[in-house]
Parts: structure tokens; C-alpha cells; sequence
């Protein structure tokens, strides 16, 4: 079926662009992704009346799974920050995500290739290692942690996670049909998503490569991805980088059971300690989506943590922190994000060949992994990408995309 709309072919293309410009800038250029999803915003929200009018034509009853979890996490996120009388900041980065939904409908209106996203994608991670090389070999960095303010030292498993989620998207999703130059940009763009989490410093982006690369490889060669295990677990052991944070895990893990926590793993015990005691206190709601750093210092004022904990404002663990601050009633938004549109790409995966389902279940999966290590939807350019990668990936599944 070709569908006939009337909308401007500018808006065609400057969808088109912005769908390559905001993974291909997200990790390296300031403002630009947020100009770039700005893009995508206005147009999507350009074509509501018509979609709606077409809405029959457009979605099936497929589609409510998804888009519920969406909601429904983005609702309670909204309400509960509302109503902990939390900073404008928390609820609005909520509030803003509702109008993301709406690329669900321009996807199928427009029908903008999937190409220009997993090209984007490809460009990002690449511009990421090139990046990472360029702070640690000329700078002079111990860890890569990205240009600009949102990426501060503090934050190199973020820069680092998203690196990887940049350069396995488009790999995993494996679009039929792409020529050699496409394919070689594919592979340019994973190469560089691993050095960039590799110069990362970040455990948790290296464990999220090893699963990733195993879940591709093993698709088909099931021999082929033990081997692989094997290869990785020897450039672990071998490679400096890697080779000393594996070392200094032994080391923090040791120091820890000598009752010595004011280390990187300690630290994490310690927040994770910390946020079942926050929960335990009121697992209903929570103490509010701005209340972890207070419960945090409040401990240490206790003597119950190093004093170096009162820096930390989130968890590092995406279920955890959501227990903590929101209680069961936020964990089931959380969990209704993850598993609604994890089952919706499952099936559609189960029964065609659909680039965009594997690419989503490919972004959740990252983000469960990168999850346990890290709390990253309380960073809004996490929460955003996620958000915003799983509303694309539900309009091009569910369009029964073609060739991308």
C-alpha cells in the first residue's frame, strides 16, 4: 500500500536529516541533539491531525502495548515528582517526553528510512572512539568522558554506555540490502562504540560489548561466540585499560571485606545498601525522586557510609534507584517501560524479518545491562534516548518496514 499524505516534502527531509543528526551528534556536539530531537519533535507533532484522521490505517491493536508502558512510566514519573514538590527540572523532564510518542506517527505517516537513523548511529559511536582516543592519547586522560558539560568525569560510564548503544544498535538490527559502504560504516561505528567504552574506564559498558557481541555472533555460530568469549575474556586480562580495572575491582572487592568502602566498588555497595534502607522505609512511594542525596548524607551523619557518599545523588542501579525514590508505584513504571515494549519487539522479531524490532530489543537490552551499574534514566540524555529509540523503533516495526 502507498500511502498519499499531504504533508510538505520539506518536512520529509528535514525528518530525514534531524533522524541522522541526533544519534550522530549525541554524545560529541553540546546543543545540537536537542536541536536535532527539537526537529523531529515539530515535525512529528505536525502530523497528529492527519495521522489521527488515518489512525485506523496507520495502527493496530499491536501498538497499545507499548505505548502504555511508555506512558505509564512517563505519568508516574510526572505525578511523583509533582508530588514530592521536587525541582522544576525532575518533572519536566518527564512532562517533555510525551510529545516523543508522537515520532510514533510520523514514522508511519512519512515513512522516513531507517537508514538515516542507523547511519546516525553508526556516525556517533564512530565520532565517540575518535573522541575518546583523541582525550586519552593526546590529552592525557586516565578516562574518556566526553566533550562537553553534561559528560563530566564523574559521568564516563555514561559516555561510555552510550557509546556502546550507539555502535551495537545498527549491528544488531541488521538492515538487509545495504551495499559494502553501508556495511563498512556499520562495522566503523561498532569499533568505534567498544574503544570508546574501553577508554571509558567503565566495567559496565565492557560487560554490555561482551553480552552484545555474544548475542550477535551466537545468533547463527553458536561455536563461533564461545570463541569469541574465549578472545574477550584474553584482551580483558591483556589490554592495560581493562586489565587494571579488573584489578582494581579485586582490589576494591578485598578492601570491602576488610570494611574499608570509600572505593569505586565500596561505593557502590554502600548506595545499594543505602537505597534497599530508603525503600524498606517507604515502599510505597519512596522518598521522592529528589530526596536520595539527603537520605545519603543523612547516613553518613549517622556513621552508616563514608563520608564520600554525600557527593552521589542517584544509586547506581536503574532498579534500585527507582525502588528507593519512587517506591513499588514507580518500579512498575519502570518495568511496564522495559517489558511492554520488549514483548511487542519480541514478537514482531518471532514472526518477520524486522530490522527495527531487533534494534529495540537491542536498546533494551543495553539498558537493562548498563543499568545494573548505573542509574541512567536519572540523567535526562539517557531517559531521552531511551524514550525517543523505542517510540522510533514502535512506528518502523510496526509499518512492516521494508528493505532499510
Amino acid at each position: 500500500m502507498i500511502w498519499k499524505t499531504e504533508i510538505p516534502v520539506i518536512a520529509r527531509v528535514l525528518m530525514v536529516a534531524a533522524l541522522f543528526a541526533y544519534p550522530a551528534l549525541l554524545l560529541v556536539i553540546g546543543r545540537a541533539p536537542g536541536w536535532a530531537l527539537g526537529v523531529l519533535l515539530i515535525a512529528s507533532l505536525a502530523t497528529l491531525p492527519l495521522a489521527y484522521a488515518r489512525r485506523a490505517e496507520l495502527f493496530n491493536a499491536e501498538d497499545r502495548g507499548p505505548v502504555i508502558g511508555l506512558l505509564l512510566f512517563l505519568a508516574i514519573g510526572t505525578a511523583g515528582a509533582i508530588a514530592w514538590q521536587a525541582p522544576t527540572s525532575f518533572w519536566v523532564s518527564y512532562l517533555r517526553l510525551f510529545g516523543v510518542l508522537a515520532m510514533i506517527a510520523a514514522i508511519r505517516l512519512l515513512k522516513p528510512p531507517a537508514a538515516a537513523f542507523y547511519m546516525g548511529c553508526a556516525a556517533g559511536a564512530l565520532a565517540a572512539g575518535v573522541f575518546a582516543l583523541w582525550q586519552c592519547l593526546w590529552q592525557g586522560e586516565p578516562r574518556a568522558f566526553g566533550p562537553e558539560p553534561p559528560f563530566g568525569f564523574h559521568l564516563a560510564t555514561l559516555f561510555g554506555g552510550l557509546s556502546v548503544l550507539l555502535g551495537f544498535l545498527p549491528i544488531l538490527a541488521d538492515p538487509p540490502g545495504w551495499r559494502w559502504p553501508g556495511k563498512l560504516l556499520l562495522l566503523a561505528g561498532m569499533m568505534g562504540g567498544v574503544t570508546a567504552a574501553v577508554l571509558s574506564g567503565s566495567r559496565g559498558a565492557w560487560l554490555t560489548c561482551i553480552v552484545l557481541s555474544l548475542w550477535r555472533v551466537g545468533r547463527t555460530r553458536r561455536w563461533a561466540a564461545v570463541l569469541l568469549l574465549f578472545a574477550i575474556i584474553g584482551v580483558s586480562t591483556i589490554f592495560p585499560v581493562l586489565a587494571g580495572r579488573w584489578d582494581k575491582a579485586l582490589d576494591d572487592l578485598l578492601l570491602y571485606w576488610s570494611d574499608q568502602a570509600d572505593t569505586a566498588l565500596g561505593l557502590r555497595f554502600e548506595m545499594w545498601k543505602a537505597a534497599a534502607a530508603a525503600f524498606a522505609n517507604n515502599p510505597l512511594f519512596g522518598i521522592g525522586p529528589a530526596g536520595f542525596n539527603a537520605w545519603l548524607i543523612a547516613r553518613t551523619e549517622a556513621g552508616l557510609g563514608p563520608a564520600s557518599l554525600a557527593k552521589f545523588d542517584h544509586a547506581h542501579n536503574e532498579v534500585l534507584h527507582a525502588m528507593a525514590t519512587g517506591g513499588l508505584i514507580y518500579l512498575a513504571g519502570l518495568v511496564a517501560a522495559f517489558w511492554l515494549p520488549w514483548r511487542y519487539f519480541y514478537r514482531i522479531n518471532a514472526t518477520r524479518n524486522s530490522p527495527a524490532a531487533r534494534a529495540g530489543l537491542t536498546l533494551i537490552v543495553a539498558f537493562v545491562l548498563l543499568g545494573l551499574s548505573d542509574a541512567l534514566f536519572a540523567h535526562r540524555i539517557a531517559m531521552t534516548a531511551y524514550i525517543a529509540g523505542v517510540a522510533l523503533m514502535i512506528g518502523w516495526a510496526g509499518a512492516r518496514e521494508g528493505p532499510a
